[in-house]
Formats: C-alpha cells, sequence, structure tokens
C-alpha cells in the first residue's frame, strides 16, 4: 500500500502578505468609520438585526430555500420582538415615538417637546432676520434640530 505525500501549502511572498495585512487595516479602518458615522440608535438596531440574522442564519436547514430579504427581515424582526430584553433597539420603536407614515420604508419620527421647542424658537428667530425666506427658516430649524440637509451639487 502506498501512501499520499501529506499536501504542503505554499508560502506566501512577503509582498502577498504585506498586501493583504494593508487591506485588513483598510477595512478595520472603513468599518470604523462607518460606526462612528452612525447615530446610537442607528448602531443599536444595526447591531440587533445583524446579530437575529446570525442567529437565524445558522438555524437555517442546509438545502434549504433562502426566503427573499423581505422574508427574512419579517422573520428576524418577529423573533427579536419575541426576546425585548435581548433586541433592545428593534423593541423600543414603539417608545420612541416612530409612527408609520404611508410606506413602511418612511417611518416617520415624532419630535421630543424639547425638539419642537427648539424649532419653533429658530423658526421666530430666523423668521425676525432682514430679507429671511423659506429657505433661510428651514435651515435654521434644521440646524437647531441637528439636521443635516442635504448638499446642493
Amino acid at each position: 500500500m502506498t501512501t499520499q505525500p501529506e499536501p504542503t501549502s505554499p508560502a506566501l511572498p512577503p509582498s502577498l502578505i504585506a498586501y493583504l495585512a494593508q487591506r485588513d487595516a483598510q477595512r478595520a479602518d472603513a468599518v470604523r468609520t462607518v460606526l462612528a458615522s452612525l447615530t446610537d440608535r442607528e448602531r443599536a438596531l444595526i447591531k440587533d438585526a445583524a446579530v437575529m440574522g446570525y442567529v437565524r442564519g445558522t438555524m437555517h436547514p442546509k438545502g434549504e430555500r433562502v426566503p427573499k430579504d423581505g422574508e427574512i427581515l419579517a422573520e428576524a424582526i418577529d423573533a427579536c420582538i419575541a426576546f425585548p430584553d435581548l433586541y433592545p433597539a428593534i423593541n423600543a420603536v414603539s417608545q420612541q415615538g416612530i409612527v408609520p407614515s404611508a410606506t413602511p420604508e418612511q417611518a416617520r419620527r415624532v419630535l421630543t417637546p424639547d425638539e419642537y421647542s427648539a424649532a419653533c424658537h429658530a423658526v421666530e428667530a430666523a423668521a425676525g432676520e432682514p430679507g429671511a425666506d423659506p429657505g433661510t427658516v428651514l435651515l435654521a430649524v434644521l440646524d437647531r434640530l441637528g439636521v443635516q440637509p442635504p448638499s446642493t451639487a
């Protein structure tokens, strides 16, 4: 009986190892940049969804069809609701004043009393400025609420 020699993996060239390490560092920086740009709520929602997606994904039977995105999303949200202590960001939606709008993709956030007051004061202040136009008033309100208007190209 003859035995096969153990397969050996060829050593990677140092330049390729350095390149791969550099790409890993760039991806890690990109992840940190994205996470830093998120609000606390967005970060919490992504965490809840990612963890639930991983959990539900590991439970998916091998060989079975993978559902469409909408089905996966509904299943993950349903599972998050079943465990409110584990997925607080998903379960806090009803407590944060978010109400359904015409389409589910465009949920509307209700201003807090402090935000509403700040917006009113911004309108009063901006409307009294000489030459104030609706755009000036809107920018003052958005600024007071900490909302970034879209950039005009």
